[in-house]
C-alpha cells in the first residue's frame, strides 16, 4: 500500500467512524442478548435438501458478528490512538471534517482559521495519524519476523 492509498483509508475510517460506533453498539447487544443455549434443535430440508438448523446458522450468525465487531473495535481503537498523537487544531480539523462531516467552511469557522491554514493542518494531520497507524504496525511486524 503506497502513502496515498494509506491516507485515503484513514479518511474512509474517519468518515465512518460514527457509523462504525452504532454498528459495534448493535453488535455487541446482539452478543449480549442472543443464548443459544434456549434455542431448540430443529432441522428443516431446504428445497435443495441440504438439512439446515436454526443453531447452526445461529452459531454461523454469531461468530460472523464477532469477527466483524472484532475487527470495527481494532479499527477504532486505532483511530482514538491515532487521534490522540495530534496537537489539538489537527485533532479538531480531522474530527470535524470527517467525523462530523462538516463543510470546510464549518470547519474553518468552528476552529478559527483560514483556509490556507486548514489545508496545511489537514495534510500535516493526516500524514502524523497514517505515519503513527501504519508506522507503528509495519514496525510491530518487522518485530514479528525478526523473532
Amino acid at each position: 500500500m503506497d502513502r496515498t492509498e494509506k491516507i485515503r483509508y484513514i479518511e474512509k475510517c474517519l468518515y465512518e467512524y460514527k457509523t462504525n460506533e452504532k454498528i459495534i453498539e448493535e453488535d455487541e447487544r446482539y452478543l449480549k442478548d442472543i443464548d443459544l443455549g434456549s434455542v431448540k434443535y430443529l432441522e428443516t430440508v431446504s428445497k435443495t435438501n441440504s438439512i439446515y438448523s436454526v443453531v447452526e446458522q445461529m452459531v454461523l450468525d454469531r461468530d460472523r458478528i464477532s469477527k466483524r465487531l472484532e475487527q470495527l473495535i481494532n479499527r477504532k481503537n486505532r483511530i482514538d490512538s491515532g487521534l490522540l498523537v495530534l496537537e489539538s487544531k489537527e485533532r479538531q480539523v480531522l474530527e470535524e471534517k470527517y467525523i462530523n462531516k462538516s463543510s470546510m467552511t464549518d470547519v474553518l469557522l468552528k476552529v478559527n482559521i483560514s483556509s490556507s491554514e486548514y489545508s496545511r493542518i489537514r495534510k500535516k494531520a493526516l500524514d502524523k495519524i497514517t505515519w503513527f497507524i501504519f508506522g507503528v504496525a509495519e514496525e510491530a511486524e518487522l518485530l514479528k519476523m525478526a523473532k
